[in-house]
């Protein structure tokens, strides 16, 4: 403190603390650059169609259930919130750079191609042989490889977290589902 500086009183300093906050706050609340449906907590409507695309192909469906039918674009909207918030910008510019590919290489958007050229597509981003402008600094494959795992978390994963509906997977799997809630400890 200053020679001629009085202290500030507890009071004072929390009102001014208070204020700084609640402007901090109200700027935060005016910065955000999308608007989720009342559907998704973070996802826009058209990302979420991407997700649900992109997860039909890396977890298709055959005789059991699969991506999504699993709702694994559920479990990576509600993560996007919570434990995977340190991924959202890597989900927002993945989910342009591929919508880019899809424009540059099909003169379509990623989710009107058939399945044929989204597995092209996929393959390509997976594989690093997509054009180098279209996957500046293999950011790309990076979101492609990020978008897998967390696929294979929401479709393995506990249905508390969003995915795996229904334990889809593990009744294709053929394992028994044990309810926690009629579980007797000894």
């Amino acid at each position: 403190m200053k020679p001629n500086q009085s202290p500030i009183a507890r009071r004072e300093f929390i009102k001014r603390s208070s204020l700084a906050l609640g402007g901090t706050m109200l700027l935060w609340s005016g910065c955000k650059q999308h608007k989720p449906t009342a559907h998704w907590q973070y996802l826009t409507e058209e990302e979420a169609q991407i997700i649900i695309a992109m997860s039909s192909r890396i977890i298709p469906s055959d005789d059991a259930p699969g991506a999504v039918e699993a709702g694994v674009v559920y479990f990576i909207d509600q993560q996007l919130v919570s434990y995977y918030r340190r991924w959202t910008l890597v989900y927002r510019e993945g989910l342009k750079g591929v919508e880019k590919a899809s424009e540059t290489l099909f003169s379509k958007p990623f989710t009107d191609l058939d399945p044929q050229k989204m597995d092209a597509l996929l393959e390509q981003i997976e594989d690093e042989s997509i054009p180098t402008e279209l996957n500046p600094g293999k950011m790309l494959t990076r979101f492609f490889n990020l978008l897998v795992d967390h696929c294979m978390q929401g479709f393995y994963g506990d249905p508390r977290h969003g995915g795996n509906r229904d334990w889809g997977s593990y009744q294709m799997l053929d394992l028994r589902v044990i309810d926690p809630d009629t579980v007797k400890l000894s």
